[in-house]
């Protein structure tokens, strides 16, 4: 049984005591005529203000008087001017006990009081389990009982009688309320919430602490801490109607208790309380971290927009100072002309005094890249220059390198992934990771040999006429978003959004490789020849009001393709492979992001159709000369690229 204080001396005073107010006195001790005929029946002053007095009392606030209680002036004076007698008569009322119990038991006879016991109290305590469970408080619970004792002409036992029923049916309302919600979780679910009391992935908490720590916060790293507690109580796969039935008021209790206590107190409480707790707080928090996120995303629109409008106007100008270098060059140019032609000058001699041929014919191609961690909002756009001049490398497989100045905040190269180092011939060395388990590491490091893999680019099949070394600029993969950003996940499960123009978007569930992080913990580093890597996929977005742009898919992802069973030479942190032994293909996916074919367009390499060939330039063309030759001309048609197959 609960033994505990429910109600503070201030709320035992206000329901328990003698009214003394002229409102209440006048609601509560006006005695009808039938009651003062009642009364006029005792004999004597002293016995009618007595009778009257316990009266009262029964009514309201529906207790016994207590021997030798003092009894306020205002209540003694209101009622012996009603039966037109002295206060003072009531002093010498119940020197003897048994005229008390024998007025009492008249007045039980004549108005029906009953006393608190055998059936009755079974009567209440039942029906103190009905109201327990909706009473939002201990005192609102005792007042309910109070009210219904009244009610039901039931004379109020003691306070502390009172309170220890009404404490043991809001104990025994928490119990039904935890194991309603226990009762509703599978032997799976109830281990996944216990495992929440385990350390989590920053190692100096448990993931429930790390569940509850959550605010709004004001930029995109902000945002990336609250999308991971996003994903994670999505992992759990708690649905909200466990919660169906359950009081407002008792979910919010649940959830205080499981912000206040702390691991070490969670675990020392009884399972299906534990549990209760945890149930509540993970969908409770589903629901607060969404919102939070909201108001963090509307914060960081915020920001974005004020520094868009800065940049805008600074490239603006920057624009205006360009167009302006053009127009004074033509008019430089036109004028040389015009003279040449009056003084019947060689048009050679013309151009060379006024900007050479050499200006004349150099071509610049200008555009612009947005770049930002993952699910960056705050995006920073980089404008990029490449000349025509600028060519500084040209590759086997047609590709060329050239060297281009960016355009942007100071320091751009904080911007970048990984790091590389320049080579000798011109190309680069790619500084990348292969994260594997401990077992592989060994087996690489031993046998010098970094092995290919048939898994295609989402790992759900195997590819038959190419294989893949799949490498990583993240150093390491330390949580959910990681393994998604190389194309794995915990559940086997990555969500996309379209980008379209309808009024609801669309959600593409992808399947693939399915991985924890604590399968993945060994880091091999690799030095690569950037000219070995396979092209990146890509995705066109055309967002509603803005211009279309291109994203990279998967751009921590790096894949040398090779023949089936070739594996790259490791030794010393570089890879290398053969050229012979290499195996290319001249396309590549752009994925239509406004669908959700198009979403899983890049990861369907085998399969979709969304394709984009892949022109290998001759020896001795750079990109400009082909562009001037061959603009706005078929170079798709008659053309048969060979497709990636899968393995039957």
């Amino acid at each position: 049984m609960a033994h505990r204080t429910v109600l503070t001396q201030r709320q035992r005073d206000a329901l328990f005591t003698l009214p003394t107010d002229r409102a209440s006195l006048e609601y509560h001790y006006t005695l009808a005529d039938d009651d003062i005929e009642h009364v006029r029946t005792r004999r004597g002053p002293k016995n009618q203000m007595g009778f009257a007095l316990q009266l009262c009392a029964l009514r309201y606030p529906g207790r016994l008087l207590k021997p030798g209680e003092i009894i306020p002036e205002a209540v003694t004076s209101y009622l012996a001017a009603q039966l037109a007698l002295q206060p003072e008569d009531l002093l010498p009322y119940a020197v003897r006990d048994a005229t008390r119990r024998e007025h009492l038991g008249t007045l039980r006879k004549i108005y029906g009081y009953k006393r608190f016991t055998g059936k009755r109290v079974k009567q209440m305590t039942a029906w103190l389990d009905q109201q327990a469970e909706a009473t939002e408080s201990g005192e609102g619970l005792v007042r309910a009982f109070v009210e219904e004792c009244r009610a039901r002409q039931i004379i109020l036992p003691g306070v502390t009688t009172i309170e220890r029923l009404c404490a043991d049916a809001l104990v025994a309302a928490e119990r039904r309320i935890e194991n309603r919600i226990v009762a509703r979780l599978d032997s799976r679910m109830r281990r996944r919430l216990d495992d929440l009391l385990g350390e989590a992935a920053n190692g100096w908490q448990s993931v429930f602490l790390w569940l509850r720590g959550f605010e709004v916060g004001k930029n995109t790293a902000d945002m990336n801490r609250l999308l991971d507690r996003v994903e994670a109580l999505k992992a759990i796969g708690l649905q909200p109607d466990v919660l169906d039935g359950i009081p407002p008021h008792r979910i919010k209790i649940l959830r205080r208790q499981g912000e206040r206590y702390f691991t070490g107190n969670l675990q020392d409480i009884s399972s299906n309380r534990r549990l209760a707790i945890l149930a509540t707080c993970v969908v409770e928090w589903a629901a607060s971290v969404a919102d939070t996120v909201v108001e963090t995303h509307d914060r960081i629109v915020g920001k974005t927009w004020r520094e868009a409008k800065k940049i805008s106007a600074l490239h603006f100008e920057q624009a205006q100072a360009d167009i302006a270098s053009t127009l004074v060059g033509f008019q430089s140019l036109g004028t040389t002309l015009l003279m040449a032609r009056g003084d019947e000058a060689a048009l050679g001699g013309a151009v060379d005094a006024s900007c050479s041929w050499d200006g004349l014919e150099t071509l610049v191609a200008r555009f612009s890249v947005d770049v930002g961690g993952p699910r960056a909002t705050d995006l920073t756009r980089l404008i990029v220059e490449i000349r025509s001049d600028g060519l500084v490398k040209r590759y086997d497989d047609g590709a060329q390198l050239y060297s281009c100045l960016i355009d942007g905040p100071k320091r751009p190269t904080r911007f970048a992934s990984g790091r590389c180092r320049r080579r000798s011939d011109d190309d680069f060395d790619l500084r990348l990771f292969h994260i594997t388990n401990p077992k592989a590491f060994s087996g690489i490091v031993g046998s010098g040999e970094l092995r290919s893999s048939l898994w295609n680019l989402q790992g759900t099949r195997e590819l038959g006429n190419v294989a893949y070394v799949y490498l990583t600029s993240l150093p390491a993969i330390d949580s959910e978003e990681d393994l998604r950003r190389i194309a794995m996940s915990s559940d086997g499960i990555i969500r996309f959004q379209t980008t379209s123009s309808r009024a609801r978007e669309e959600t593409l569930e992808l399947t693939v490789y399915r991985e924890k992080t604590t399968g993945r913990t060994a880091r091999l580093l690799v030095n690569l020849a950037s000219g070995l890597l396979a092209p990146p996929h890509l995705l066109i977005h055309r967002p509603i009001g803005d211009q279309p742009y291109y994203e990279v898919v998967g751009p921590e992802i790096y894949r040398i393709g090779v023949q089936p069973g070739v594996a790259l030479t490791y030794a010393k942190g570089v890879a290398t492979v053969d050229e012979a032994s290499l195996k290319r293909f001249d396309y590549v996916v752009v994925g239509d992001a406004s669908s959700i074919e198009g979403l899983a367009a890049p990861y369907d390499e085998e399969e979709t159709d969304q394709v984009v060939h892949v022109e290998k330039l001759d020896a001795g063309l750079d990109l400009f000369e082909f562009w001037l030759e061959h603009q706005n001309s078929d170079q798709v048609t008659s053309r048969n690229p060979e497709p990636r197959i899968f393995s039957t």
